[in-house]
């Protein structure tokens, strides 16, 4: 049996070989094209970008509201959505900086109401107008202040916008510039970055 098994394979291996590439190439066609399956467990970073559509549904608009917007005071979760940790007693200025805002953060404050969506820094765009940039061009980053609980005027501010050397592109920078076109301060020699005042 041994010997009868030996002359088969030495006669037919190549032909179980190109059999098992073939499958394993028509396995892999299968695979890349499917659509992959929802996964339910999937952690706060890992969860896809909330659509623009859907977006704009959980943000509440002031200008449909009888009463003003009403701000998320709970700075800890707040804090903890921007990944920064602050003892908010000892911040004299009762303000940080924040930076390198990216798309799914600033959705989850919009969604959260952490952020006015009509909340605008003098001549900046408002809050909304640069979520809906950023949703459509999601290599853009936001930056801007956080204000301590303490004071009365609780909020984020946004003021700025930046895209790091590697994902500049002709057609960002030409959206970047028509975006950016009443911002105080335009830089592109590193990259793109504009600062409203």
């Amino acid at each position: 049996m041994k010997e009868k098994y030996q002359l088969w394979w030495k006669r037919y291996h190549n032909h179980v070989y190109g059999f098992a590439s073939l499958a394993g190439l028509v396995l892999a066609i299968i695979f890349y094209f499917a659509p992959p399956s929802p996964n339910k467990h999937l952690s706060e970073s890992e969860k896809p970008s909330v659509s623009r559509k859907y977006a704009s549904e959980l943000i509440d608009k002031p200008w449909n509201m009888p009463t003003p917007f009403k701000i998320n005071r709970d700075f800890k979760r707040r804090d903890a959505i921007l990944n920064i940790n602050v003892n908010w007693h000892e911040i004299s200025t009762g303000a940080k900086t924040v930076n390198d805002i990216d798309v799914k953060t600033l959705e989850r404050l919009f969604i959260e109401k952490f952020i006015d969506p009509q909340d605008k820094h003098n001549n900046a765009p408002t809050a909304l107008e640069i979520l809906n940039f950023i949703q459509s061009h999601p290599n853009v980053l936001a930056s801007g202040w956080v204000f301590s609980p303490l004071r009365g005027g609780y909020s984020i501010t946004l003021d700025g916008l930046k895209v790091y050397p590697s994902y500049v592109t002709q057609e960002l920078k030409i959206s970047f510039f028509e975006f950016c076109k009443g911002a105080d301060e335009i830089e592109t020699d590193d990259g793109l970055w504009c600062w409203w005042d």
